[in-house]
This record gives C-alpha cells, sequence and structure tokens, in this order.
C-alpha cells in the first residue's frame, strides 16, 4: 500500500489518522475504534452496508504539519504487532490466514509483556524476599 502524504494543522490523534486517509465522512460512519501507540494506529472499521470490523494499522510519519500515512490491512499481515486486545476484541472471523497470524501475534505479544511486567512472573524462581537477601538489595 502507498503512502498518503498531506498536511495536517490540528493535533494529531488516532482518529485524525484515520480521517486523514479516509475522509471524515467514512470515519464517522464506518470507524468503531482506533489507538495510538506512537508512531502507528490501530484501528477497528466496520466494513461498509455490513457487520463485519477487520483491522487496519497507520503507520505515521510527521514532519511539521506534513503529514505521512501508510494504511496496512491486516489481511496482509502487518509488521507491527501491538495492537491492543481492546481492539482485537472489536475484530469479526478474520478472512485470511494473515490476518489469523497478525492477530495471535499482538495476543502473544500482550500477554508476555503483562508477565514480563508482573515481579510475580517475570522470572524470580522462590520467594522475591529470599531473592533480595541473597543479591544484597535487602534491608
Amino acid at each position: 500500500m502507498a503512502w498518503t502524504s498531506g498536511d495536517l494543522d490540528r493535533r494529531l490523534t488516532a482518529r485524525a489518522t484515520v480521517a486523514f486517509v479516509f475522509g471524515e465522512k467514512i470515519t464517522r460512519q464506518q470507524l468503531v475504534d482506533a489507538v495510538r501507540d506512537g508512531d502507528v494506529v490501530y484501528a477497528a472499521v466496520r466494513c461498509k452496508g455490513t457487520q463485519r470490523v477487520w483491522g487496519i494499522v497507520f503507520i505515521v510519519k510527521r514532519e511539521g504539519s506534513r503529514l505521512h500515512v501508510k494504511p496496512i490491512s491486516e489481511h496482509v499481515g502487518p509488521f507491527d504487532d501491538r495492537c491492543p486486545p481492546r481492539i482485537l476484541d472489536m475484530l469479526s472471523e478474520p478472512r485470511t490466514e494473515e490476518a489469523r497470524d497478525w492477530r495471535a501475534r499482538c495476543r502473544a505479544r500482550e500477554q508476555r509483556e503483562r508477565r514480563d511486567s508482573n515481579p510475580a512472573t517475570s522470572g524470580v524462581i522462590g520467594e522475591p524476599e529470599k531473592a533480595r537477601k541473597s543479591t544484597g538489595f535487602g534491608c
């Protein structure tokens, strides 16, 4: 997919990114939800005239008021895999293996990050108090 470029003179939000590519009318009618994570926007978009909802990733680059956005459908298996569960949970059954694999990668990453951020499961074996004492960090 190609880059869409142009001027954006307002705050860059997830919704503004979707509207920049698809236009305000389509965004108002078909955008279910969108989340911005740095230079990436993840969106759930309803197919026109149906109840199907599919995922789309937008890669965003901004240079002053100049905005460059590259939309990537979940159907081609985007590289970026930080789509939050709140978006993934809104999507209809995937139609391609690439979409299925992308969703699985997103969920696996989220689970890994949640596990790694939890002190109880982040690799400390045994009781945390004993581990602190043995490494010299306990008082």
